[in-house]
């Protein structure tokens, strides 16, 4: 196949979401594609690393006619560069000063270096979603190297962009209790923890010096606004297993049961569960010869304490344990073929639909349920210890009351009025 220069743009095709999609080109000018947010020529050539590849140069312009001239003079060097001539357009060559440090090169070690340290999926997840889409607004800005970033009057301008983008871009309403202000929050304290590596300090402290170097002001930086708490209610729950499956029953129970995490439930296996005790824990799995995978929990500990099983709720296992022997595997909720399903949610979404439940089907609301039930009944401590939080503070967001829980108060609430008047 013969080589080619491409020339592409990268569109914002949802929350988090920045594809890249090849500009069609008619009677030699380009169509802009909707959403574009910045724009790339493709083609084989000499890696930093020194060998041969595909390389992703980001263009200097985010207007699509200065970028497609760009685009023709690095295109037409390729051409000479293939046909052993001396490229006539530089630009390849100092587009980048040299010694100056790519932001797709910064923001790959970054992230090489989340998964090294052992950080989870869900976290390199949150990761790469911030920081790439803020390497768009970056290149939509003209911004392609670190350095560019660490001139004060650059910086902010590209963090005040990024605080904008995510106003227009990410959701405006509250999802499970998780306010959207919250969400810009995250990704700032995301971002700011990458910067402060690459030399960069994100905000001036509360009470800033005349000579502080953070980039926006304590004001400017978003706020975290706290999660409105939420549960299932007893109504709800009692619908939802009606109609499920005894297999979906399972995993409902298990989520109401034991508060764990939906990573936590998939990768649990039966000698997890203490039958003869009825308790449970999460435990590490390393791999071996019967187990081609390996896992450690959350913050790489077990629960500091077993969870208590009912004895209803024991015995729902054993059957189940029963029901899938054939299968002859070691996880509780395994996929066909033995595996982690990270897909269990799913399932119990399917059975709440079935049920003709609206309501937004999350793992947290499960967490929250079982949080509810355990502080309300045995105290906010003993909570904490079985959701396996290191902060109480983080078990109080979990904490909640429903519709049913204030109706019960007005049902007793002339008890009150009544011990203080004897």
């Amino acid at each position: 196949m013969k080589a080619a220069t491409v020339f592409l743009a990268r569109v914002s095709d949802g929350p988090g979401k920045f594809p890249f999609v090849k500009v069609q080109i008619k009677r030699d000018k380009p169509i802009e594609p909707k959403n574009a947010s910045s724009y790339y020529a493709r083609y084989s050539g000499v890696r930093k690393d020194g060998r041969r590849g595909r390389i992703v140069q980001p263009l200097a312009s985010n207007k699509i006619e200065e970028a497609y001239v760009e685009f023709l003079n690095i295109d037409t060097a390729q051409r000479q560069i293939r046909a052993g001539q001396k490229p006539t357009f530089t630009g390849i060559a100092t587009v980048v000063p040299s010694g100056d440090t790519l932001l797709n090169d910064a923001i790959a070690e970054y992230l090489e270096n989340a998964k090294a340290v052992g950080n989870d999926p869900d976290t390199i997840g949150s990761k790469t979603r911030t920081l790439h889409s803020f390497r768009d607004v970056c290149f939509a800005n003209g911004v392609s190297t670190v350095e560019t970033l660490r001139q004060p009057k650059t910086g902010r301008k590209i963090l005040l962009a990024y605080l904008s983008w995510m106003q227009q871009n990410l959701p405006t309403t509250s999802v499970d209790g998780v306010r959207p202000e919250n969400t810009r929050y995250s990704r700032m304290r995301r971002l700011g923890a990458f910067l402060i590596q690459q030399g960069i300090k994100i905000k001036k402290s509360h009470s800033a010096a005349p000579n502080d170097a953070g980039l926006l002001t304590h004001s400017e930086f978003p706020k975290y606004k706290g999660r409105k708490a939420t549960k299932y209610s007893e109504e709800m729950i009692a619908t939802w297993l009606k109609t499920a499956t005894v297999d979906e029953a399972d995993l409902i129970w298990f989520f109401l049961s034991t508060g764990f995490r939906d990573e936590e439930a998939a990768y649990c296996e039966w000698s997890d569960i203490n039958f003869s005790d009825k308790t449970i824990n999460v435990h590490a799995k390393p791999k071996t010869a019967a187990r081609p995978w390996s896992w450690k929990p959350k913050d790489g500990e077990s629960r500091s304490i077993d969870i208590p099983l009912s004895t209803d709720f024991v015995k729902r296992m054993e059957a189940r344990r029963k029901r899938h022997a054939a299968q002859k595997c070691a996880l509780i909720f395994p996929t066909g073929v033995c595996k982690p399903d990270n897909n269990l949610l799913r399932n119990v979404r399917r059975a709440a639909k079935r049920a003709g439940i609206t309501e937004r089907i999350g793992l947290h609301k499960f967490r929250k349920t079982f949080a509810s039930f355990v502080a309300q009944k045995h105290g906010i401590e003993l909570a904490r210890q079985l959701l396996g939080h290191s902060d109480i503070a983080t078990t109080q967001l979990y904490l909640s009351a429903d519709s049913a829980d204030v109706q019960k108060m007005k049902a007793s609430i002339d008890d009150m009025t009544a011990a203080f008047t004897r």
